[in-house]
């Protein structure tokens, strides 16, 4: 089995929230980066996969999305 890229999974973890209940919930990044206590350049690197993903910003993204960091770092396809 293959793993999907912690970028991906993040990506697709936001997506999937936004989606979530007709769009009642959504996930605005700019709140989203300064929770977890990293500037929004930096959430976007995240997401374009152009900066690796730490365990302990796993940690922080999987608290304010409310699931499981490894949903995050490993990921299966």
């Amino acid at each position: 089995m293959k793993y999907v890229d912690p970028n991906i999974a993040l990506k697709n973890k936001i997506n999937e929230l936004n989606n979530l209940n007709n769009n009642l919930f959504k996930i605005n990044k700019k709140k989203l980066a300064k929770l977890i206590g990293i500037n929004e350049a930096t959430l976007y690197r995240h997401l374009n996969g152009d900066l690796a993903i730490s365990r302990n910003i796993a940690i922080k993204y999987a608290k304010e999305l409310n699931c499981d960091p490894t949903e995050i770092l490993f990921k299966k396809n």
